[in-house]
């Protein structure tokens, strides 16, 4: 099996900095040898979060301009063009690369050397697709069956492997942005042009954003958290939520037992020289009390919904 070399270009805006020591964490737990790899960041990279021993595996290419105006194909280029390794790994700042992420890409494309773009089963939080096998017709984009080839594929631009010659032919369109079909675009161009587009189905990635579910053969961005709970037939999700639901339900007892024993045993005896903070304290209490009495019932009505 051939080390494949990799480099990994993550576009960002700055929005949420920890999903970004999400993603490179992500990357450097590969394990992947220092010649095989490296982290180019392109966007607002003014960031107070990375530093220390992180900061030593990656190149920023500050564009803080085309982050906040969405020209996300300006920054592909941008960091294409400076990198240094064979394979570029074009991502988002809100993906998660699963364990052994690198070796199965490494495997496949020792198998598949006619492979020249690749994409990759993308989950959603609750375990459902985000996008791995699409297609793009009458202006909007549909998830398929993997084992269907189909002349509309596309490959998303949030997370797709390509080798450094293909995108040379065929750069990102900097006329286009995000939300502007700019991924579409691209990739089908790509395609057109006589390069092998692969799915690497073992090599399984996280799209970082809990509000994200699969709706059919769509994808769908929910308003709140019951509003994505109250989607059926998601019994990966459903069993993350009864496992979180059995810990909250411990947890909140254990905080109702520390509270009764706050008002009844130990604030009598603290706030007997000073009623008037007692009775402050108390009604606080009973607030708190209020609250997750609210944050009970919310559980009972979530669990009914995981069912």
């Amino acid at each position: 099996m051939n080390r494949v070399g990799i480099s990994w270009c993550i576009r960002t805006n700055r929005k949420k900095e920890w999903k970004l020591i999400s993603v490179i964490g992500s990357i450097l737990a590969q394990a992947v040898e220092p010649e095989n790899f490296e982290i180019l960041i392109s966007g607002d990279t003014d960031f107070t979060c990375l530093d220390g021993e992180m900061a030593k595996h990656v190149r920023l290419l500050p564009d803080a301009e085309s982050a906040h105006s969405g020209r996300t194909s300006v920054m592909m280029n941008r960091m294409a063009r400076e990198a240094k390794r064979p394979w570029v790994c074009f991502t988002d700042d809100d993906i998660f690369f699963c364990e052994g992420w690198y070796d199965r890409v490494c495997q496949f494309l020792s198998d598949h050397p006619e492979i020249g773009l690749c994409t990759f089963p993308l989950r959603n939080t609750d375990g459902s697709r985000f996008w791995d096998w699409a297609i793009h017709t009458e202006g909007k984009s549909y998830l398929i069956d993997p084992r269907i080839p189909d002349p509309r594929l596309y490959v998303t631009g949030g997370l797709a492997l390509i080798r450094r010659e293909a995108w040379e032919a065929n750069p990102w369109d900097e006329k286009r942005g995000f939300y502007e079909g700019e991924d579409t675009e691209w990739s089908q161009r790509v395609i057109a042009s006589g390069v092998n587009v692969g799915l690497c189905t073992a090599a399984y990635a996280i799209h970082n954003d809990w509000r994200y579910f699969q709706l059919g053969n769509g994808v769908k961005r929910a308003g709140d958290t019951k509003e994505a709970m109250a989607v059926a037939a998601r019994p990966i999700a459903n069993g993350y939520y009864g496992q979180y639901l059995g810990e909250a339900g411990k947890a909140l007892e254990e905080i109702r037992g520390a509270l009764n024993g706050l008002r009844w045993e130990i604030l009598p005896a603290l706030g007997a020289e000073d009623k008037g903070k007692l009775a402050t304290i108390v009604h606080q209490l009973g607030q708190m009390e209020e609250m997750i009495g609210r944050i009970n019932e919310a559980g009972k009505q979530l669990a009914e919904l995981a069912v």
